[in-house]
């Protein structure tokens, strides 16, 4: 109902104006209302739901010409002038500014569409800075230096939210500041978010704080984040991204010991769901697993790059307090998935649990620590939950292929070749998919791979994938004579072209097309996500 009120109301709004009978009509209830014998209060909550949009000061100026007892009503009503963009036209963000009285201010300044210049439209709000409620500003180039040199002395606001985040890294240590002349914000910010954004953290006070992102700050310290974690109880999401570096020395963890619990020694995050650690140093990620005890945690997402340490070295120093929740976190989980690519990572998903590591040697021996590790601290065997399985632009050797058929039930194949910087043999890898594997194995890999998921597809197709579909099934489901276990029949086979970009040759490729089709046994077969039925001009459902 609200949906189809909202899209009537703007093409009634643009056809008509002063004086001239609406009509809304709500078809879902089969009624019709009057905007003119609405009460003003359901007018308000209509107008407030129709600016929750990128372009809110437009939207309530249109609305304003519907009648003039809506301009009235809107003008009159402070609160719906106050979220403002600097997107919108100068006028009308000083119009916005004189209506919203004494209003809480919700600011957004993003230079990249901002069509009011920063030093107007951050002298235009400070006027009003003990009305902030909340403030975005997203910064392109040093020139966001003003911006943040206005922040240094303006008086404290009553902020909520404070988001301040500039696309890259261009500061260093000499430039680091503190906000609002280094005087303590309101302890009612709920939600902090800084990205390179060199700002010492002192100036800030975190006792109601719930969602934290902090990534690449400057001159950041170990015991500043410490610090914010100890001072925020009430934290549900908490996301650190490229802290570096983050050294933990002997005394600082002495003098630490008096911030945590008495308990236990840990910093109690009693709410915290949500935990991304991203691209932090090893003694830095131990430091603060030893640290902190999250009970009701759901998800953890670990990144990690260049790191040739052991995984037990890496997860399990100073786990002790998130051990115990790994099998929670991953119990619901109805299918995990596995990403190993060419290019230096893999990527393990579980539940709640996600691992991604970039190691600049062969990943194998890393990949397969950290799979004994996760079965380790699952409390269930991998082998019973179903695995999706990407391999992206990997050279033909069947070694993880081995390993997983071995350790895992891989039920979706995804084999991905990048055309422009992956290895030209890692389209080789089909023909291995065609065969048992050489004595003494004589095992089919992957046999209970029932979805296949390619791009190893040229313009002319590739007989590798419709000999490797015959075969696989052709092979009797179950175990052959010698025990071992064949392949199951693929359910759904999804086929893209994987060459270099050219919209013609991403057209199907009828004839191969059609000899996939042949062997596939009824699975349904799929090109650049169309259905592929063999009919009509492409041979594509609906004319995909």
């Amino acid at each position: 109902v609200r949906d189809g009120a909202l899209s009537q109301l703007f093409k009634f709004v643009d056809c008509n104006r002063e004086d001239h009978p609406v009509t809304l009509s709500f078809d879902s209830v089969d009624s019709h209302v009057s905007i003119h014998i609405l009460p003003a209060e359901i007018i308000v909550e209509i107008v407030h739901l129709c600016i929750q949009s990128p372009r809110p000061l437009q939207d309530l100026i249109r609305l304003a010409l519907v009648c003039r007892r809506w301009r009235m009503i809107t003008e009159g009503t402070a609160f719906l002038w106050g979220t403002i963009d600097a997107a919108a036209p100068s006028g009308l963000v000083r119009k916005a500014l004189r209506m919203v009285k004494d209003a809480p201010l919700d600011l957004t300044f993003n230079e990249a569409t901002a069509k009011m210049n920063q030093e107007d439209f951050f002298k235009s709000i400070g006027e009003k800075v003990t009305l902030w409620r909340s403030l975005v500003v997203h910064l392109e180039s040093r020139s966001g230096d003003f911006a943040l040199s206005d922040l240094e002395t303006t008086t404290p606001p009553n902020l909520e939210i404070l988001h301040l985040v500039l696309e890259y890294r261009a500061w260093d240590s000499r430039d680091t500041m503190d906000l609002f002349g280094g005087n303590s914000i309101s302890s009612r910010l709920k939600e902090l978010s800084l990205a390179c954004i060199p700002i010492r953290l002192a100036s800030l006070r975190f006792g109601g704080l719930k969602f934290l992102t902090l990534v690449a700050i400057p001159a950041i310290s170990s015991s500043d984040i410490i610090t914010v974690l100890v001072e925020s109880p009430l934290l549900e999401t908490v996301q650190l991204q490229e802290l570096d570096p983050l050294i933990v020395p002997i005394v600082l963890s002495r003098g630490l010991a008096s911030m945590v619990h008495p308990d236990d020694e840990a910093i109690q995050l009693a709410s915290l769901s949500h935990l991304s650690l991203k691209y932090l140093d090893v003694p830095f990620l131990n430091f603060l697993f030893s640290t902190i005890a999250v009970p009701q945690l759901r998800s953890l997402c670990i990144i990690c790059e260049e790191q040739d340490i052991p995984i037990e070295q890496l997860l399990s120093v100073g786990m002790r307090h998130l051990t115990p929740i790994l099998p929670r976190i991953t119990s619901d989980t109805p299918t995990f998935t596995i990403t190993i690519s060419y290019f230096g990572y893999y990527q393990i998903r579980i539940g709640g649990l996600d691992l991604t590591f970039y190691l600049d040697n062969p990943v194998m021996d890393h990949f397969q620590d950290t799979l004994n590790w996760i079965s380790n601290h699952l409390g269930r065997a991998l082998q019973d939950i179903p695995l999706y399985l990407h391999l992206d632009s990997l050279l033909p050797d069947p070694t993880y292929l081995q390993l997983l058929t071995d350790r895992t039930t891989v039920t979706k194949l995804t084999l991905r070749c990048d055309p422009y910087y992956g290895p030209d043999g890692a389209k080789n890898i089909i023909p291995f998919l065609s065969r048992p594997m050489p004595s003494p194995s004589t095992e089919w890999l992957v046999p209970h791979a029932e979805i296949l998921d390619t791009n190893i597809v040229n313009e002319h197709g590739n007989p590798d994938i419709v000999d490797m579909i015959e075969k696989r099934n052709s092979a009797d489901v179950g175990l052959d004579g010698g025990g071992t276990v064949t392949p199951r029949p693929f359910r759904e086979i999804w086929l893209a072209y994987g060459g270099k970009w050219n919209p013609d040759r991403r057209r199907p490729n009828i004839a191969f097309l059609r000899e996939v089709q042949g062997v596939a046994r009824g699975a349904v077969v799929y090109w650049e996500q169309g259905k592929w039925t063999g009919s009509g001009d492409n041979g594509l459902e609906d004319g995909n």
